[in-house]
């Protein structure tokens, strides 16, 4: 009997061992198929995030094309302001170079009109002086024409008063003595 428990013992073994070895690869089957879906996932998680890593490294460049854009319109606009800059500049000097030349020609005027002004009062004294000198030169002229005039009366009375003296003398040597003494009384009682 015992020949026939060894056989059967090492059946029993056997079937042990298999049974341990079937135990382990079932456990490593599913730990495969575990792995292979653990792998699938990583896979499709890999896929996933190599699609993200793409869509991120295209929106990447758009937006560092993008940037370059940016960059380029920022430089034009510095451009365009800093040649707005010097225009406002040069305008604000051409506006001030005006404003002097304004107040010149401000200045220019006022010295005109009054240079113009000076003119008119020494044509408007010059004409009351040649006015004034007119009217004395024409008041000497009365003055000298009434003197002359004067003059001729004088002449003319003392002419009279010597011919009425010479007729006096002539009529009192005419007179008798009588005449000539009742005369003079009269002339002395009245």
């Amino acid at each position: 009997m015992p020949v026939s428990l060894g056989p059967s013992r090492e059946i029993e073994e056997m079937r042990m061992a298999l049974e341990q070895e079937r135990s382990e690869k079932d456990r490593q089957l599913r730990s495969y198929a575990d792995l292979h879906n653990e792998h699938g996932a990583l896979k499709r998680e890999m896929d996933h995030i190599r699609k993200e890593n793409d869509c991120l490294s295209r929106n990447c460049d758009n937006l560092s094309s993008e940037i370059r854009k940016l960059k380029l319109a920022e430089q034009a606009q510095r451009a365009t302001v800093k040649d707005l800059m010097t225009t406002v500049e040069e305008q604000t000097k051409n506006i001030q170079a005006k404003e002097i030349e304004i107040a010149k020609l401000h200045n220019t005027i006022e010295v005109e009109t009054l240079l113009h002004y000076n003119r008119e009062l020494q044509e408007k004294a010059l004409t009351e002086k040649n006015v004034a000198h007119l009217e004395q030169k024409q008041f000497q002229e009365r003055l000298s024409a009434l003197q002359r005039h004067k003059e001729k009366l004088e002449e003319k009375i003392m002419d009279q008063y010597r011919s009425m003296e010479s007729k006096k003398i002539a009529e009192r040597q005419k007179q008798p003595l009588v005449k000539r003494a009742a005369k003079a009384l009269i002339s002395r009682v009245s």
